[in-house]
């Protein structure tokens, strides 16, 4: 198949089955009144997928929710990948708003890379090649950015002073009930919330999905989830496949040492509501 980062290959193959590494980064870059801040890197066998948090203040000239981001991502060898945007989610007016990000590109990074550089554009569109190898920003908004990121291994990714992230935590859980798959990569913490970046695939089913989460840590605390954002579709009888990022409030309890996510409750769009058996789609992180 084709190297270029079509949905398709997200479809297929940038899912746990085939996923390698999840590696948190919490690295930030900024310039020019945006803040980049490249909070992990998820590995497979055919290609990569990079979550991003980009934030603005009021002292920016550029209106970040009113484009859309054209991303390139250029490794230390010099060699350039167009980057398929597959999830955003933005908030915020114009004292400052932030927008969470997850593109994909093809073929995969080397996971022994030392650093990354990601270009970027804001657009009012973004069209791609009949190939499919490369894209072109239509009404650009603002830019070019250039963000360089270090990788290095096994580093703590605690979030830059000026970035409202201040951690991430790998995840990389994977559980299934029947025909829905739920893979749970990380655990980013804010300074107002924290939130799951997950995965949902049902076989067959359409539509914005609704979760009912239950969140519980080891010290009795527990926390409230809020409507989820992202991106997603696909087509009859193919997997539906969306990205998602999952808030909870309050603030991750300073002695916990492990959270419990639950799903208790799924719902595509006005369909019923689907009961999940008691800790079908459990998962458990260490955060310390």
């Amino acid at each position: 198949m084709s190297a270029s980062p079509h949905l398709t290959l997200d479809y297929e193959h940038l899912r746990h089955p085939y996923l390698r590494e999840v590696r948190p980064v919490g690295q930030t870059q900024a310039t020019e009144g945006l803040r980049a801040t490249l909070s992990s890197i998820e590995y497979y066998d055919r290609g990569t997928i990079i979550v991003m948090l980009l934030e603005h203040t009021g002292e920016a000239t550029v209106p970040l929710l009113a484009g859309v981001p054209a991303i390139s991502v250029i490794d230390d060898a010099g060699k350039r990948h167009p980057a398929l945007l597959r999830a955003a989610s933005g908030s915020g007016g114009p004292d400052g708003a932030s927008m969470h990000v997850v593109a994909t590109f093809a073929p995969g990074l080397d996971a022994a890379a030392q650093s990354i550089t990601i270009d970027m554009l804001l657009a009012r569109s973004v069209s791609w090649a009949a190939d499919a190898a490369d894209w072109f920003a239509d009404g650009i908004i603002g830019g070019p950015w250039r963000f360089t990121f270090p990788l290095v291994q096994d580093a703590p990714a605690t979030g830059d002073p000026g970035s409202s992230s201040e951690r991430v935590i790998p995840v990389g859980q994977h559980r299934q009930f029947n025909d829905i798959g739920v893979t749970v990569y990380s655990l980013e913490v804010y300074r107002d919330r924290f939130q799951a970046v997950a995965r949902l695939d049902w076989e067959g089913r359409g539509g914005l999905p609704r979760l009912t989460w239950r969140a519980v840590d080891d010290r009795g605390g527990v926390y409230d989830a809020w409507p989820a954002a992202g991106s997603g579709g696909g087509k009859p009888p193919e997997l539906f496949s969306w990205r998602l990022a999952c808030p909870f409030t309050p603030l991750l309890g300073p002695e916990a040492r492990h959270l419990t996510l639950e799903i208790e409750t799924l719902q595509w769009s006005s369909g019923a509501v689907v009961q999940v058996p008691d800790g079908a789609l459990r998962f458990t992180v260490a955060l310390s």
